[in-house]
């Protein structure tokens, strides 16, 4: 379905400047406010077939993902819905709507990026295949071998996927500052969503109105933060993370003496 008047109405923000940027000066003009995108979406959504409403609803769902219970069913659901055969009871396969295109190559995408980019902090704190850290369980609909490739060598298991952004998100890795490298993550996904819509040339359709979304959830993500408080955060998440495996293995010596 193709939404005329809905898209040309939506506020356009190309991202022109570095994200924190263009946030910061919305932020000055909202008077340090952020966007209510629920609102926003509510709007969106009443301009939608009901099939397209679901499509949302989708990437809310994905967006939403914090945990092993939900990443199993939702990427199950995610392979039938992308091929449109769906298994049902007794392993009988049928046929069912396919989701949207756009959705299905920005969920596959930003997927890759996570999941590399959660791989490649692990290693570059000197964490290890054992999982002390819980590493293995934040990794998104993956099989245990496919977690195994990627958390052996990020870098590489990216190149063989043939993520396109690949060479800018070895740069983005490459970043020291925590504050500006989570920026130009946020601002590599905003390109690749971007590059996903162009690459449809759906312009009218579900796919630029899902691409809006994204990126204005981006978008408010950092209209809302302050950098001296992410360094802040940052620090003391990492901080809990190197303390809590040093506590348990100090009280295992306890045990044995």
């Amino acid at each position: 379905m193709q939404y005329y008047y809905l898209i040309t109405g939506l506020t356009r923000r190309p991202l022109d400047a570095p994200i924190a940027s263009v946030a910061a000066r919305l932020r000055e003009v909202r008077g340090g406010e952020g966007f209510d995108v629920p609102a926003i979406r509510d709007r969106i959504k009443k301009g939608l077939s009901a099939r397209d409403v679901r499509a949302v609803e989708l990437l809310e769902r994905y967006n939403a993902l914090s945990s092993t219970e939900e990443y199993e069913p939702f990427f199950q659901e995610f392979e039938q819905g992308s091929s449109g055969i769906g298994i049902g009871r007794g392993g009988i396969a049928s046929v069912m709507e396919r989701w949207p295109e756009y959705l299905v190559r920005w969920i596959r995408a930003d997927r890759t990026i996570r999941n590399l980019t959660a791989a490649w902090r692990a290693k570059s704190l000197g964490w290890d295949l054992k999982d002390e850290h819980g590493v293995r369980s934040m990794l998104m609909g993956l099989t245990e071998s496919e977690k195994e490739r990627i958390m052996a060598d990020p870098k590489g298991a990216g190149y063989e996927l043939r993520l396109p952004c690949m060479d800018e998100l070895v740069k983005v890795w490459e970043t020291e500052d925590f504050v500006q490298r989570e920026q130009q993550l946020d601002a590599l996904r905003w390109h690749v969503a971007d590059h996903i819509k162009g690459e449809l040339r759906d312009y009218f359709g579900i796919g630029t109105v899902l691409c809006y979304l994204i990126q204005l959830d981006l978008l408010h993500r950092w209209v809302a933060l302050d950098a001296q408080y992410g360094r802040e955060v940052f620090r003391a998440m990492v901080e809990s993370l190197v303390t809590i495996p040093a506590q348990e293995k100090a009280q295992e010596e306890e045990k044995t003496e």
